[in-house]
């Protein structure tokens, strides 16, 4: 997973410009909404922050990490908004709908588990090949089998 580095991004003025209590998320209008997807972008790249999952084809939305009806305080912190992807049955939507009450210890664990399912399922057969031949090279066989996954992904 990547680190997200908010001090290398400053937080996008217009939210000074919102306060909680006074204001809701629904307020907030595009150009200041624009302000902050900019803001997101600069810090995350065009990626969702739980998946790592491009938004150009997932779809996208900002998300409040500590949900808004819970933590009202949080609204507009700046520390407290990442860009998301639209997957319902993932990442932020699911965490707010789906999983039920979750910490941040159970919600690390389903996002690594996205994680390896979808994304790192290249790297696990190339860690696979990679013990194949040293478990071949140790033993003295001449001849490497190589799946045929690995070949169209251009792993070997």
């Amino acid at each position: 997973m990547r680190r997200l580095d908010r001090a290398a991004v400053p937080s996008p003025p217009c939210l000074a410009n919102y306060l909680p209590g006074r204001d809701k998320w629904d307020d907030v209008n595009n150009e200041d909404r624009i302000q902050i997807r900019v803001r997101l972008e600069q810090m995350q790249g065009r990626r969702c922050a739980y998946c790592e999952g491009a938004l150009d084809a997932l779809g996208q939305h900002i998300e409040h990490f500590r949900r808004k009806h819970h933590f009202q305080a949080l609204t507009f912190e700046w520390s407290n908004l990442y860009w998301s992807c639209d997957q319902k049955d993932s990442c932020g939507h699911y965490k707010d709908h789906g999983a039920g009450r979750m910490t941040l210890g159970t919600l690390s664990n389903r996002v690594l588990t996205i994680r390896i399912h979808f994304f790192d399922s290249v790297r696990m057969e190339r860690l696979a090949f990679a013990m194949a031949f040293r478990r071949q090279m140790c033993t003295g066989q001449k001849k490497l089998y190589v799946s045929s996954t690995l070949t169209r992904n251009g792993a070997v």
